[in-house]
């Protein structure tokens, strides 16, 4: 099903559409299949195109994630919490970005084997500084 998708997208591109909009959704088809490599371009095409969405921001850092680019995904998770906390509360969302927070807790912690102790301890410490402060909010806002 992705598959057929990308390749209608694909064509489409190639014929001169090369909206924010269509690099979002080549980006949801590749991020759908497990290609992260191939999504994180067009994801950050989308951003740079102007969609801002938090929901945009958490899937580059979950990409980045996936490619063990940690700072560059906390970056980006953090993008997506501040605009979390612009929005009006979503219960759906914080469910959302809660299981992407988590699963990208365990792609981190799995690498501690591999990075030097202080790079790690510092990616962590980020990490878990980020999470805190989304759990804070969470509390702040849920009915």
């Amino acid at each position: 099903m992705y598959e057929d998708a990308l390749r209608f997208l694909l064509e489409s591109r190639q014929k001169g559409d090369s909206s924010k909009e269509k690099a979002g959704l080549i980006g949801n088809c590749y991020f759908s299949l497990h290609r992260y490599e191939e999504a994180l371009p067009f994801f950050l095409e989308s951003r740079q195109k102007g969609d801002s969405s938090k929901e945009k921001a958490s899937k580059i850092g979950s990409c980045y994630f996936e490619l063990s680019q940690f700072d560059e995904g906390i970056e980006y998770y953090e993008t997506a919490i501040q605009a979390t906390k612009k929005d009006n509360f979503n219960i759906n969302w914080m469910q959302t970005i809660d299981n992407a927070l988590w699963y990208s807790f365990n792609l981190l912690s799995r690498t501690k084997e591999s990075l030097q102790s202080p790079a790690y301890d510092q990616l962590l410490q980020r990490f878990q500084s980020l999470y805190s402060e989304f759990v804070e909010f969470w509390k702040e806002k849920e009915p």
